[in-house]
């Protein structure tokens, strides 16, 4: 109906569940639907999500730098436009790069503060639980058995308030 950015964010989420699903190749051309779309458009919330993606899928071909700075644009447009999932999204991308590029106190310190928006409700369901899926698993990955052991708690008390 010529809403660009509305359908750029249902493209993503097409990509997301196709990603899920491990339909890899149909997860990227949604994803690419999604960036033609917001081709020349990126002060908005949907082009945050879209660098977000770009920040998930990026560890094999981009640098540390790169991924943090994709990660910071989206958690400074998810600011920008009150979109608190965004804004943890951005958060949690640049902690999971650092993670991953050999920083892991910095990043963990970045995921938290993403996960404690979902501790503190500020997030939507979907979000939340994703939130809580990446910090767990990257503790799990660093053998930081405390740290997802208290955030697994936390997430189960979350999970019985639903």
């Amino acid at each position: 109906a010529g809403d660009k950015r509305r359908a750029a964010t249902i493209a993503l989420r097409i990509a997301q569940d196709n990603g899920i699903n491990l339909n890899y190749p149909l997860a990227m051309a949604w994803f690419g639907r999604a960036s033609q779309l917001l081709e020349g458009d990126e002060d908005c919330a949907a082009f945050g999500y879209l660098l977000f993606v770009r920040a998930a899928t990026g560890h094999g071909s981009m640098t540390l730098d790169e991924i943090v700075e994709l990660g910071r644009r989206a958690a400074e447009l998810g600011r920008k436009f009150g979109d608190r999932d965004l804004e943890a999204y951005g958060t949690m991308a640049q902690g999971l790069a650092q993670v991953a590029f050999g920083d892991p106190a910095v990043g963990l310190a970045r995921m938290d503060e993403a996960t404690v928006a979902a501790v503190a409700g500020e997030l939507t369901p979907w979000s939340t639980g994703w939130v809580y899926c990446g910090t767990i698993g990257a503790c799990r990955e660093l053998a930081d058995y405390r740290r997802a052991s208290q955030w697994t708690e936390a997430a189960t008390r979350w999970c019985e308030r639903l």
